[in-house]
């Protein structure tokens, strides 16, 4: 009973750390630029996102604040997102040849959140990649995956928090 009050505290906090994150980026975002397309997502949908993130955190063992990070960078939280290449999906936009979920089923936030964390999970279990999990999940450690790092390196810095960043401050 205590483990399981202990880890409803900690879903709560997380998912209440993600959310101050998230909408933090959406207000700066959207007053500087109001008519982004970030400004049209509600709050309430920004709330669910950091409950799911906060959920697969904890079942993938992966720091619920990285997904955040991504989905800010790559989509910035429009869930129905699709890359340039047309093979990148929803809020973290994995590229759905590579995991065996569709590019439908992608386009589900929930989905997408649960599908980035293992993914993450994955590249974070393997010894070499363990350090970097981050940059390979954008692609490898080049400059291309630098914007997942400073992002990384900017939420480390603000919560004092130790995330899979490599070579310190970009």
């Amino acid at each position: 009973m205590i483990s399981a009050i202990l880890s409803l505290f900690i879903l709560v906090s997380d998912a209440s750390e993600v959310a101050s994150y998230l909408l933090g980026k959406q207000s700066v975002a959207c007053t500087s630029y109001p008519s982004a397309p970030c400004c049209s997502v509600p709050p309430w949908d920004v709330l669910q996102y950091s409950w799911w993130m906060a959920q697969a955190g904890q079942e993938w063992d992966v720091d619920p604040m990285v997904p955040a990070a991504i989905a800010w960078h790559e989509s910035k939280l429009i869930s129905d997102a699709i890359g340039p290449s047309g093979h990148d999906s929803g809020l973290l936009q994995i590229v759905h040849h590579y995991v065996p979920e569709s590019h439908e089923e992608l386009l589900d936030p929930e989905t997408n959140i649960m599908v980035g964390a293992r993914v993450l999970a994955w590249w974070k279990s393997r010894p070499a990649y363990a350090e970097h999990y981050l940059a390979h999940y954008a692609g490898g450690v080049s400059p291309e995956a630098r914007h997942y790092v400073f992002e990384a390196w900017v939420i480390a810095e603000t919560t004092g928090k130790e995330l899979p960043v490599f070579g310190g401050a970009p």
